[in-house]
């Protein structure tokens, strides 16, 4: 298993933490050959540590929630250079076609995650155990999913009219989005932001240049080629 990525996601990556955030790392790794040639499965490592959630995708995951707009997955490829803490000669080759990966299926994965999400506050459903419960009975909402929410859709909104996805936010956004994690603004007004964030998305949606979808058959032929390529120089 070869690592050729390593970079600090979660709120650390949207300049969104607080005190006491944990760091999150996703490393992305080529795996041995017999994993793809063969019975092998592996598509994730995880390592919980204290302070600090680790996460291991083999290129394949990476490259196939990229394609479905996953905005996780993205992030991978789409941080600042400060919180790229590793990238080998074979990282950078994924970065170099990383604007491939975006296309409007990344605005219907927001919208799909947030209007799902808005769904479950008004029934009521959610988390029934962890921290996310006892966050709810302190702040009378799950501000976790409220802040990234808004977050998402700001994001979303920003890639229509620009093309360009940006996982980091601008700093009066961050004020913002620290001040729902910590329970400030009241329920009533966050999901009145989500609504109108969504709402601007559908109404300038229209005018976004991205394409409907990445080109995956050039995708599966760049993966293929990448990999041969890296299978024959450490054979």
């Amino acid at each position: 298993m070869r690592e050729i990525i390593k970079v600090r996601v979660g709120s650390h990556c949207h300049g969104t933490n607080m005190p006491e955030s944990d760091t999150d790392i996703r490393s992305v790794f080529i795996p041995t050959k017999d994993y793809f040639l063969g019975l092998k499965v592996c598509e994730m490592i995880e390592d919980k540590q204290e302070g600090k959630d680790i996460e291991q995708w083999n290129i394949g995951k990476l490259i196939r929630l990229c394609l479905k707009g996953n905005p996780t997955a993205l992030n991978v490829l789409f941080v600042r250079k400060v919180d790229q803490l590793y990238k080998d000669e074979w990282g950078q080759r994924l970065y170099d076609i990383r604007d491939e990966f975006l296309s409007r299926q990344t605005i219907s994965a927001i919208i799909g995650y947030c209007v799902s999400q808005i769904h479950k506050l008004i029934i009521g459903r959610g988390a029934k155990e962890g921290k996310r419960l006892v966050m709810i009975e302190k702040y009378g909402y799950d501000v976790k999913f409220c802040y990234h929410a808004v977050m998402l859709t700001n994001i979303g909104i920003e890639l229509v009219k620009t093309g360009i996805y940006r996982p980091y936010r601008p700093g009066d956004e961050q004020t913002y989005l620290r001040s729902i994690r910590r329970g400030e603004v009241p329920i009533e007004d966050v999901r009145h932001q989500i609504e109108e964030n969504l709402k601007t998305i559908k109404m300038i949606e229209s005018i976004c240049k991205l394409p409907k979808h990445p080109d995956e058959e050039k995708m599966n032929t760049f993966l293929t080629n990448y990999l041969w390529d890296y299978y024959s120089s450490v054979s």
